[in-house]
């Protein structure tokens, strides 16, 4: 299985939908605060390695829970 792309919405520090493509090397690079913790988080949750409850992860601006 290779990982070629996320879909985050309104997870973490993401509001609204987003989409990183991954590609054979993939390097995340931003200045602290911007989601870099957010995406390995979304990756771990979907593969069910981070358990926490679901509303201490949605983004508080989402509209749509």
């Amino acid at each position: 299985m290779k990982l070629t792309n996320i879909e985050i919405s309104n997870l973490f520090s993401y509001y609204g939908e987003n989409k990183i493509s991954i590609d054979n090397i993939t390097c995340v690079i931003g200045t602290n605060g911007f989601g870099k913790t957010s995406i390995l988080n979304s990756i771990k949750l979907c593969l069910s390695y981070l358990k926490i409850d679901a509303k201490s992860i949605l983004n508080n601006k989402a509209q749509d829970n």
